[in-house]
């Protein structure tokens, strides 16, 4: 099965769940409130359909919303942001602590808080807050290699803070390759490789 098919079945399956207990809450508080009992079918026989309706809307509404913020996109770039992890790896022109300090200034740029620095093991940790796309904030993480004295191969990766957020509407996207382009900014890319 598809990636995005079965991200959006998760969709409405969470969504559909949701909405169920919504309905089950007020269905049950109208029910104390005009003091009157419903067997367990009737609860659910109202509650369960209610359910999926809403969570149909909110999926159909997602797919839509995910849909027209990727169209601009190549299509590599669009199958990339459909996923809500994305790595892509360079190698730069820079040494070691070049690429190390221009990486710290990209997740600046992204407004990210460090959770890890650790030059010793080449790794940058950093967590964004939430956007207002609907994203409840990434995870972006930045590893470094040394190939030779003038050389660093970089890996940077993004992925959603929480797993629930399972569409972000290419945000990890656009963090990966804001971290890319500040630190290909400075020198070419030696060879662009994806993932």
């Amino acid at each position: 099965m598809n990636e995005n098919v079965r991200k959006y079945l998760l969709v409405l399956l969470i969504s559909s769940l949701a909405w169920a207990v919504l309905a089950a809450m007020c269905f049950g508080a109208f029910l104390v409130s005009s003091r009157r009992t419903a067997s367990v079918a009737t609860f659910l026989w109202i509650c369960i359909p209610a359910g999926v309706v809403f969570g149909s809307l909110v999926t159909v509404h997602a797919m839509a919303k995910e849909r027209s913020s990727l169209s601009h996109l190549s299509p590599e770039d669009r199958r990339d942001a459909i996923t809500t992890r994305v790595e892509r790896q360079r190698v730069l022109l820079l040494d070691y602590m070049s690429a190390f300090d221009k990486a710290k200034e990209a997740l600046a740029t992204l407004n990210a808080s460090l959770i890890t620095e650790d030059v010793k093991n080449g790794v940058l940790v950093g967590k964004t807050g939430r956007s207002p796309g609907g994203s409840a904030g990434e995870i972006v993480r930045v590893t470094f290699h040394q190939r030779g004295d003038a050389q660093t191969h970089v890996t940077v990766r993004s992925k959603p803070r929480h797993w629930t957020n399972l569409i972000d509407c290419g945000k990890n996207l656009r963090n990966v390759q804001t971290v890319l382009d500040t630190l290909q900014s400075c020198t070419p890319a030696e060879s662009p490789g994806t993932r």
